[in-house]
């Protein structure tokens, strides 16, 4: 253990490489996380976003998985507009994720905030993880 501490400390593009697929580890900790906390209260999310709790069924396919969890990154504005109390203005007018109202927004944050949670931890730990990596590639490559 103290040769891998010494290592971390001496070698300082090792310790980018660790720190970065730490960040990748925890990414996927985070994306079964997500996914878990989805099937358990995916009644409740489809009855909010979709009118229908039968919209889904658990286990949920892939990619009916990751349509639902791209929800945070598509309502970003909307959500810290919410966040910091002014008035709700839907940037995407065409609404070409899906149609959604303030009410929508607000009843998801309120009752399922580990939703998102969840799916910001996943994209700081994989911007986190990326540049790390790339660091470390670049200081190994040119210092």
């Amino acid at each position: 253990m103290n040769k891998i501490i010494n290592l971390l400390i001496t070698d300082h593009v090792f310790a980018l490489f660790v720190f970065g697929f730490l960040f990748f580890i925890l990414l996927w900790v985070f994306f079964i996380s997500l996914y878990i906390y989805a099937n358990i209260y995916l009644k409740g999310i489809c009855q909010i976003l979709y009118k229908n709790e039968k919209r889904y069924k658990r286990l949920m396919e892939p990619f009916d998985f990751f349509y639902l969890s791209m929800f945070p990154s598509a309502y970003w504005r909307e959500i810290s507009n919410i966040k910091l109390n002014t008035s709700f203005k839907a940037y995407y007018g065409k609404n070409v994720y899906q149609k959604i109202g303030d009410s929508q927004l607000k009843e998801m944050l309120k009752n399922y905030p580990v939703f998102f949670y969840l799916h910001y931890l996943i994209i700081v730990s994989g911007i986190l993880g990326t540049l790390l990596l790339l660091l470390g590639f670049i200081a190994d490559q040119y210092f």
